[in-house]
């Protein structure tokens, strides 16, 4: 079950790796962006649901990338 697990992440973050400007540490940023998306779904859960979940979770995405700003 793990191995199916960790080939099923590797397709995901080689999908978002795919989407990102080339850079420095491009697999890292694709690792995390899935780990904020992962751990949006499951604060989702526990949510009011006053968000649908696809909002919530680009809302997360949205501060985890603009952190900085």
């Amino acid at each position: 079950m793990k191995s199916q697990a960790n080939k099923r992440y590797r397709i995901v973050q080689d999908a978002i790796e795919a989407r990102l400007l080339d850079g420095a540490n491009r697999r890292e940023k694709a690792e995390h962006i899935h780990a904020v998306i992962a751990g949006a779904t499951m604060q989702w859960i526990v949510s009011d649901g006053s968000v649908g979940l696809s909002n919530f979770v680009l809302q997360r995405l949205d501060m985890a990338i603009n952190l900085n700003d």
